[in-house]
């Protein structure tokens, strides 16, 4: 069995990625911005089957331990299905242990089993989007229009974020994060990263009350999906319903760009995933693998 590792060129994955139609959480890129997590390299592992078959797999290594993915959903680059079984003895033979988790994208089935007690079903919602924003517009729950109307009322614009706007995201973004005691906190230097290069794939926008930030949304995107990221918000965006505005804002140019799904990821409460049943979407699976000692 040929085995070749950490010697993929940026342009040689792409290509593969570009290929077999990627998502956006299997790109070099993206691989390479995880190394902004503490203690976190990104391996890009080119495998090569006995028939033949060429197969590219990010793996994450962090604080002693291999992950298929870190932040986002990982994955195999291939043209067709693998054995799950072979790819943990490849992974053992190169770096002395298995993987010890992967999260799938819904529909997304890489492997030839992912049966066992160590695979388990993860839940998002996902949005199906229509050719048009007006039929998007029509269908969604009054909830939503209501609270669209209200932020506009209120005088809440929506810009663009750029590299000057990061520090004001992050300082609002900090406080978000202290306001609901997460445990973890990215680095403004992730943030400035993600920005500089993934920015062709990122839609970051920001709600203003009179020139101060209140709320903030970070949407990725690749050639068919729309990922709902991260958003934030100040006690005035809660209250004037700024995540509406920008989420509306966000659907409409996923439209623009044909894109097919809109991904709202895992919901941690029931407050959490109404907004997302608001504005159409429904709850799917996503196949979740962790080993067991």
């Amino acid at each position: 069995m040929e085995k070749t590792a950490f010697s993929v060129t940026p342009q040689a994955w792409d290509r593969a990625a570009d290929i077999f139609q990627a998502g956006l959480f299997q790109s070099y890129d993206w691989g390479k911005l995880m190394e902004e997590l503490p203690n976190t390299s990104f391996h890009p592992v080119r495998l090569t089957s006995d028939g033949g078959q060429v197969i590219y797999v990010p793996v994450f290594e962090q604080n002693g331990s291999l992950s298929g993915n870190m932040i986002g959903y990982g994955g195999v680059i291939s043209d067709r299905p693998i054995s799950f079984e072979w790819l943990q003895s490849e992974i053992k033979a190169l770096f002395g242990q298995k993987l010890s988790r992967l999260l799938l994208p819904h529909d997304q089935t890489p492997f030839i089993e992912e049966s066992g007690e160590q695979w388990e079903e993860k839940t998002t919602h996902i949005l199906s989007l229509p050719d048009t924003f007006e039929e998007l517009w029509t269908n969604c729950s009054g909830k939503a229009r209501t609270a669209v109307r209200y932020a506009e009322k209120k005088n809440v614009s929506v810009r663009l974020i750029g590299q000057e706007s990061i520090h004001e995201f992050y300082d609002l973004y900090k406080a978000h994060i202290a306001a609901i005691g997460a445990a973890y906190m990215l680095s403004q230097d992730f943030f400035q990263r993600l920005h500089e290069s993934l920015g062709r794939q990122v839609f970051w926008v920001g709600a203003f009350l009179e020139n101060e930030m209140i709320s903030s949304s970070i949407f990725l995107y690749d050639h068919s999906h729309f990922y709902y990221w991260q958003n934030v918000n100040s006690p005035a965006g809660k209250e004037t319903q700024a995540s509406y505005l920008l989420m509306r804002n966000a659907l409409s140019f996923a439209i623009d760009k044909k894109l097919q799904w809109v991904d709202f990821g895992y919901s941690h409460s029931k407050e959490i995933a109404r907004p997302k049943r608001y504005w159409g979407a429904e709850e799917k699976r996503c196949r979740h693998f962790t080993e067991t000692e």
